[in-house]
């Protein structure tokens, strides 16, 4: 029974209330709550004047915190009909409190253990909270209070609030494949995280902001997307759909055809001679006179597509020709957009024209093993540049080496008048190298006797 106290009300140990519709034992006061009186009212029961850092608790047979209230910043009142006792959980209750700025801690048990429930007052969602194992679940509220408040609790089953998306706007036509996606937030107070489809597949998930910016690029072409507003029950809101277009590099990969030079079939040579199939080598200036007057083109000096080799960091109007050869075959193409894409060739022999070229040797059975140096794979070396020579003028040669070794291994025989430049031009490559091996030996030599 409680004891009196300077008005006070105290309960020592468990006491039943007695409230119209519950059975005796049905509730009753936790030992160790307080307040200043109890009053009763048929179905009611008013708990008045709730002391500051003091609590009070309803117990039933099922829960032994049905529902337990502790003011902060002053008193607080409780009113509880026993028409909102279900199976022994409390589902509603009114609190008011001696100050605005009160604020109420609660703890409140459930049906069911880890699960998330939604407390609501006044009718409004107030948040979403997970009951532990013991089937319970603790919230302050420091709403304020100018007036009564009434809390209910329920099985948290609401989806967030709808939503739209804002950007790129529906049917866009965008120049990027990495866009940033924005969407207006969703209202709902235990939103827990966004995620972001495209093409109807996830690509972004726990996104806390309301906006995404790709990190990996989707496709040239049309796509949709749409975001899903996920709250901390695991309820969800799809927002509608919008459609938009990635366009890359201004049209196709076979747009850049038009501007290579009509088929005209020919033997290129080590020293850069070219010798159309149609003439002899001894007319051969003048035939390519003649046939560049009225080819469309990729201009060389004499006609002479690739007469050098070309390496990694180069840059030349060669290098924008051979990615213009290359981005015809979706086999050796650079990129599929941005620099180097098709439409958008550069003059600068990077990284990506590199492995471009390493595929072009490799599907043409010139060399696929090796590195730049040690077998000249991934460069220009004489039997790359003829095959793309043959690919611009349009011949066809099927033809493939007895075996995969160095590009500079033997070039095709020298016309009889071109033989002497020949020889001249070995003599003096001999030299270089007899110099350059001179000069290790030197460098060698004064970094041992530093050493010593």
């Amino acid at each position: 029974m409680p004891n009196h106290s300077l008005a006070a009300v105290s309960f020592s140990q468990d006491t039943n209330l007695s409230l119209t519709g519950v059975s005796d034992g049905d509730i009753t006061a936790a030992s160790g709550s307080s307040a200043d009186y109890l009053s009763f009212s048929g179905a009611e029961l008013t708990v008045s004047a709730i002391p500051d850092g003091s609590y009070f608790t309803l117990k039933t047979p099922t829960y032994s915190n049905a529902l337990k209230i502790t003011p902060s910043g002053g008193t607080a009142t409780t009113t509880f009909n026993s028409a909102n006792l279900s199976s022994g959980a409390v589902t509603a209750w009114t609190i008011n409190a001696s100050a605005s700025d009160t604020t109420i801690a609660h703890i409140v048990s459930a049906a069911n253990a880890n699960a998330w429930y939604a407390i609501a007052v006044d009718g409004s969602a107030y948040n979403s909270y997970q009951t532990g194992s013991n089937g319970e679940l603790s919230f302050t509220y420091s709403g304020g209070f100018s007036s009564s408040h009434t809390f209910t609790i329920s099985s948290d089953t609401a989806a967030p609030t709808s939503f739209s998306l804002t950007s790129p706007v529906n049917g866009a036509t965008i120049s990027t494949g990495l866009p940033t996606f924005t969407w207006n937030a969703s209202t709902a107070p235990d939103l827990s995280y966004y995620a972001l489809y495209i093409d109807g597949a996830l690509n972004a998930n726990n996104l806390i902001s309301t906006s995404k910016t790709l990190t990996s690029s989707i496709a040239c072409g049309s796509h949709t997307w749409y975001v899903k507003a996920v709250d901390n029950a695991g309820n969800s809101t799809d927002s509608s759909a919008f459609n938009l277009t990635v366009a890359c590099g201004g049209g196709s990969p076979g747009a850049v055809s038009a501007a290579l030079p009509q088929p005209r079939l020919q033997t290129v040579y080590p020293d850069g001679t070219v010798v159309y199939q149609e003439t002899n080598k001894s007319s051969s200036s003048q035939t390519e006179t003649n046939n560049n007057a009225t080819a469309p083109n990729i201009k060389t000096t004499s006609s002479k597509f690739f007469i050098k080799p070309i390496k990694f960091k180069t840059r030349s109007e060669e290098v924008k020709t051979l990615q213009q050869i290359l981005n015809q075959d979706s086999d050796t193409q650079i990129a599929n957009q941005g620099s180097g894409s098709p439409g958008n060739e550069t003059n600068y022999f990077g990284s990506l024209t590199v492995k471009a070229v390493k595929k072009f040797q490799c599907k043409h059975n010139i060399i696929c093993q090796g590195s730049e140096s040690t077998t000249g794979w991934g460069s220009l070396g004489p039997k790359t540049r003829a095959k793309l020579n043959e690919i611009a003028s349009g011949q066809t040669n099927q033809e493939k080496p007895k075996e995969q070794t160095k590009q500079d291994q033997a070039p095709p025989p020298l016309p009889p008048n071109r033989q002497s430049n020949a020889s001249a031009i070995t003599a003096a490559q001999k030299q270089i190298e007899e110099l350059q091996n001179q000069l290790l030996e030197l460098l060698n030599k004064q970094l041992k006797e530093l050493t010593n």
